[in-house]
């Protein structure tokens, strides 16, 4: 199982970058059968919604939202367990983002070890595996 980090979502869907055609290519490839087993999580859609209303594109988050579903991503929930974990781990590596340790705790607590992202600051947390598209 990998989890899938807001941002190969957001390249996806953003502007002409480098990152944009590996993304859109993985996420193609989500429909077809042998592709790994995928997740996200539900600050995933969190931060869709208040990044793009922040942007005044709330529309854009809509589309992310509404993409993820009609892709079957399951969506874990952020429950009290991963919040306390997602603590812990910030204790520990002080420089990830809020965002990135509430991940980590959902992945910790679903035993998921491997996330596509492309946040270099989560090389650091050694039981997980970072990749990109």
């Amino acid at each position: 199982m990998i989890l899938i980090d807001a941002n190969v979502f957001m390249y996806a869907a953003g502007r002409q970058s480098p990152q944009r055609a590996p993304c859109q290519a993985y996420l193609r490839s989500l429909v077809e059968p042998e592709t790994n087993p995928v997740c996200t999580d539900a600050e995933v859609l969190r931060e869709f919604l208040y990044r793009y209303k922040a942007l005044g594109v709330q529309e854009v988050g809509f589309g992310l939202v509404d993409a993820i579903t009609r892709l079957s991503v399951p969506v874990l929930s952020i429950a009290e367990a991963d919040v306390i974990e997602a603590r812990r781990l910030m204790e520990r590596f002080e420089d990830l983002s809020a965002r990135d340790v509430v991940h980590l705790g959902v992945m910790q607590q679903h035993g998921i070890e491997r996330i596509l992202s492309y946040d270099r600051g989560l090389d650091r947390v050694g039981w997980a595996v970072r990749e990109e598209p």
